[in-house]
């Protein structure tokens, strides 16, 4: 692959004119980079059109209860509101909710690129290097707007912003800005609860370095005054809805979602409750399952210090999630730690009192601090996409030290220039290309089920849990679990009874076989199974007559 051909001249550079005399730079800039993200959105629309994940549903879910003006059952300790506030309006389009949070997310995709881009130079990358940057972030982009549809790109989006304001050489020029990234990390907590405690930290340590930085009186008071101002900012802003969160559940409340994940870690659990602790009742009457709060279905809280075993536990859970957190930055390049090392000899050794005062370290620190905090929690791939965009920027202010080097000749750059934007490549396309078309079945048969079985109500399921979930949603019912683990037939038939259970969902096990149903639970047949063998995969039995 010939990369070369994709800079972009600037002559206002002195090290920027050198490369494009080198590479026969020609132009590639911020609206090519769009353009090739919104045409690569557009034709993978159709493989991604049913895409779906638990909490998509509970977004949309929120969203609506907003719009209808319940208020108090919106508001949610486990799921941040803003997702549900910007899908608000697409919603009153009246756009189908799923399409509606689709182009949601391909607008906040939009926006990081465009914050990247202006984040970009205010860590002074040189032009050539920013627009091989935003060629391999288009693609990344698109993969990071179809992956999930949670609000994990919305918090990079945030994020960004922030960094841009935060980074900046003339932090301490205006109070303006200690009050913008205020605001901006009081947004990114209503995005992700997570950015709570990361702007916690991360703040006081990035003002730490600016007042360290800062070469005269002034602008170290502008500096303390720029934190002040942030914090202040910041307290307001999060304060509000603490005290609204903590009103509806009657105790002091961040985040629940830390306490539920915490729940779902102790020793001895089997995963999350929904899976196989029963049925569960919709968090409320315009609920679809119980997923839309899971903070709910905690019955008791976990420390982790409170014994030897349970510190035990803990380090072990660490030790696992930290090598989660070393294979997500693998996934996310090959090259990420040849990246991360290089990037500290070049920039930030010796390790000195002005090697310190280097803006290098804000990339490196915020990346550092953001993924310490997965070591403690489980992290997943998604949580840490952040640093992914941290890393690629980094790789590229590497490769700008590198091009220095006579050893590279032009035709040296165009083959590492290759390596490195295919690594960031090879899996956002080998995911897109595993999860292709995922959940359209699931739509297809929610439409032989409404269309030809005419069913509807509440649903529940004897094992699984999320394709049970998407039919319900696609049908506007209720979901209300998988039944209990290892329950008796007679049990199992009080339970569905006592749940006002309309359809219960059974799929077959490997080979379609459903002689467990004829060993374990003949009582099932007590009621009408209405698809009759039709459906070779799935057996649906009506609970409740007429």
């Amino acid at each position: 692959m010939n990369f070369s051909g994709l800079f972009f001249q600037e002559k206002d550079s002195k090290m920027s004119g050198k490369l494009s005399t080198l590479l026969k730079i020609q132009s590639f800039d911020l609206k090519i980079s769009l353009l090739l993200y919104w045409i690569l959105a557009a034709l993978l629309f159709p493989f991604f059109r049913y895409k779906m994940y638990p909490d998509v549903i509970s977004y949309i879910s929120i969203a609506q209860k907003y719009l209808n003006g319940n208020v108090y059952e919106a508001l949610n300790g486990y799921f941040a509101p803003m997702y549900s506030w910007l899908l608000m309006p697409l919603l009153l389009t009246g756009l189908p909710p799923l399409i509606a949070i689709k182009l949601l997310t391909l607008f906040i995709g939009m926006f990081s690129i465009i914050s990247s881009a202006i984040l970009m130079n205010k860590l002074e990358i040189h032009k050539p290097i920013q627009n091989i940057i935003l060629l391999t972030l288009a693609p990344v982009m698109v993969y990071f707007v179809y992956a999930y549809n949670t609000p994990d790109l919305l918090l990079v989006c945030v994020l960004l912003f922030y960094f841009l304001y935060l980074f900046k050489n003339s932090y301490s020029s205006k109070t303006s800005n200690g009050f913008i990234t205020g605001v901006l990390g009081g947004i990114a907590y209503l995005s992700k609860y997570y950015a709570f405690p990361f702007f916690l930290v991360h703040f006081p340590v990035i003002n730490i370095l600016h007042y360290y930085r800062s070469k005269t009186k002034h602008e170290k008071h502008q500096v303390r005054k720029n934190f002040l101002v942030g914090l202040i900012a910041f307290s307001i802003l999060s304060g509000v809805w603490i005290l609204a969160i903590s009103l509806k559940y009657n105790e002091f409340t961040i985040t629940t979602s830390a306490k539920y994940v915490y729940y779902i870690m102790e020793p001895g659990t089997k995963g999350h409750p929904v899976g196989y602790q029963g049925f569960f009742n919709p968090t409320s009457k315009d609920s679809k399952s119980a997923w839309e709060d899971p903070s709910k279905l905690i019955q008791h809280s976990w420390n982790p210090l409170k014994s030897i075993n349970d510190i035990k536990h803990q380090i072990k859970l660490s030790l696992e999630f930290t090598q989660r957190v070393i294979d997500s930055f693998l996934a996310f390049s090959f090259f990420s730690f040849a990246i991360l090392f290089s990037y500290l000899l070049i920039y930030l050794t010796p390790l000195n009192k002005n090697s310190l005062k280097r803006m290098h370290w804000f990339p490196l620190i915020s990346l550092m601090i953001y993924a310490s905090g997965f070591i403690l929690v489980l992290p997943v791939e998604r949580y840490l996409w952040i640093d992914a965009i941290l890393i690629l920027f980094m790789g590229g202010m590497v490769l700008e030290e590198l091009f220095k080097s006579d050893f590279f000749t032009p035709h040296r750059k165009k083959i590492l220039l290759s390596f490195f934007v295919l690594s960031f490549w090879i899996h956002p396309f080998q995911q897109l290309a595993l999860e292709q078309n995922a959940e359209k079945d699931v739509w297809e048969l929610s439409q032989v089920l409404k269309n030809k079985y005419h069913i509807s109500g509440n649903f529940a399921s004897f094992s699984k849990y999320k394709k049970p979930l998407y039919l319900a949603f696609f049908m506007d019912s209720k979901f209300y679990g998988a039944a209990r683990e290892g329950c008796t037939g007679e049990e199992l038939v009080q339970d569905l009874i006592k749940n006002d259970i309309d359809y219960f969902f059974v799929w077959g096990r490997p080979g379609n076989n459903f002689s467990f149903i004829d060993e374990k639970y003949p009582q099932l047949y007590r009621f009408e199974e209405i698809t009759k063998g039709e459906i070779p995969t799935l057996r649906i039995f009506k609970i409740k007559k007429e």
